[in-house]
């Protein structure tokens, strides 16, 4: 169970700086009171500031999956 919250606060951290950048800055919303998200030149929002953090995971991803071959390939020669 200690697991299932590290694992949520983990997600929680790596989609904060998402959730914070993908709201409107101020001065984006029309008459009505919603905001205008197709209309004007908006700022952009920076996309490669937490992009270390995908590559990280990529390789640690990468390193798990080569790991776990070897280990299934030694099964398989060990067992015949």
């Amino acid at each position: 169970m200690k697991n299932i919250y590290k694992i949520v606060i983990v997600f929680y951290f790596l989609f904060l700086n998402l959730i914070t950048f993908a709201q409107g800055g101020p001065g984006d919303e029309n008459n009505i009171g919603s905001s205008n998200l197709e209309g004007g030149d908006t700022p952009t929002s920076p996309i490669n500031s937490q992009l270390w953090i995908l590559i990280l995971i990529g390789v640690m991803y990468s390193f798990f999956i080569i790991n776990r071959n070897r280990q299934i390939k030694k099964i398989k020669l060990t067992s015949r």
